[in-house]
C-alpha cells in the first residue's frame, strides 16, 4: 500500500503523463484528421489505475459508435500514427522526469 506521499507523487506523475500523451495524440491526430475533437484530460478511480504503485493512464483512442472512427481505425497508417504518439507522449514523460530511470534499447535480449 502506498503512503500518502507516495499516492500524492503517483497521482501527479499520471496526471503529467496523460498530458504529455494527449499532447501527443492529439497534436499527431489532429494534423490528418481535422474534424478530431481535443477531448482532454479526466480523473478517474479505476481498479486499472489505482491498483499500481506507478504512474497509470487510459486512453481512449475511438469510439466503437463513431462510423468516421471506424473508418480511420482501418487505415493501418493511421494505426501507426497513434502507436507513434502513444510512444512520443510516453517519452516526453520520461525525459521530463529525472528519476525514472529508462531500460537501453541497444540491451541485447538475454533469451530467458
Amino acid at each position: 500500500r502506498l503512503s500518502s506521499l507516495e499516492l500524492k507523487d503517483k497521482v501527479e506523475g499520471s496526471r503529467k503523463l496523460a498530458a504529455n500523451v494527449q499532447r501527443a495524440l492529439f497534436g499527431t491526430l489532429a494534423g490528418a484528421s481535422p474534424g478530431i475533437r481535443n477531448r482532454g484530460v479526466r480523473e478517474a478511480s479505476y481498479v486499472v489505475l489505482t491498483g499500481t504503485e506507478m504512474p497509470s493512464i487510459l486512453t481512449e483512442i475511438s469510439f466503437v459508435s463513431s462510423p468516421e472512427d471506424e473508418t480511420r481505425l482501418q487505415n493501418p497508417a493511421y494505426r501507426q500514427q497513434i502507436a507513434e504518439a502513444l510512444y512520443k507522449g510516453i517519452a516526453q514523460y520520461l525525459s521530463s522526469s529525472p528519476r525514472i530511470k529508462i531500460a537501453s534499447s541497444s540491451a541485447q535480449p538475454s533469451g530467458r
